[in-house]
């Protein structure tokens, strides 16, 4: 039997909210590079050359943050990335709970560092051979994670960063 999880609060400042206004940012460099419509006054952070988060500097850790990072590299297709982030997620969190799922993305909640967040997945490709198959090579992952109550904001900003997405 497993122990009961702890859970820490949420940190105290108000949910996301869907409609932000946004500006355009570049991520990577040519050929593999990639234009997305960014939450305006967010602070970006450079994981690496082809990743990136943006999220509001004065917000505690654990509130929401948006990830985007260019995959072409890996020659996968979309089904193969996202069947391979639902696993990794699965393994390295608690309580993971696949929420819903599409041919492009997926939703899911979880338990990690002892707060409970809620993420949202997207993958675009610039290729694909069947479109909405999730058959084409997947180009660039785009995440949002956050609160549950996040979650309208969080369904809104990924969408709009995902239909934005241009090379």
């Amino acid at each position: 039997h497993d122990p009961p999880i702890q859970l820490f609060p949420d940190p105290d400042i108000p949910a996301l909210s869907p409609a932000l206004p946004s500006r355009r940012a570049r991520l990577g460099t040519a050929p593999f590079d990639l234009s997305i419509a960014v939450p305006r006054g967010w602070t970006r952070v450079d994981v690496a050359g082809n990743e990136a988060t943006w999220a509001v500097a004065t917000n505690p850790l654990n509130t929401y943050v948006l990830r985007v990072e260019i995959v072409i590299s890996q020659h996968e297709t979309i089904a193969a990335t996202k069947a391979a982030r639902i696993r990794a997620l699965d393994s390295a969190t608690q309580d993971f709970e696949l929420e819903s799922e599409t041919d492009e993305g997926f939703a899911a909640t979880y338990v990690k560092d002892g707060y409970r967040r809620l993420t949202y997945h997207r993958w675009v490709t610039f290729d694909d051979p069947d479109p909405g198959q999730g058959q084409g090579t997947t180009y660039a992952e785009i995440a949002t994670t956050g609160r549950l109550p996040d979650r309208t904001g969080l369904a809104d900003l990924l969408d709009r960063v995902a239909d934005g997405a241009t090379r």
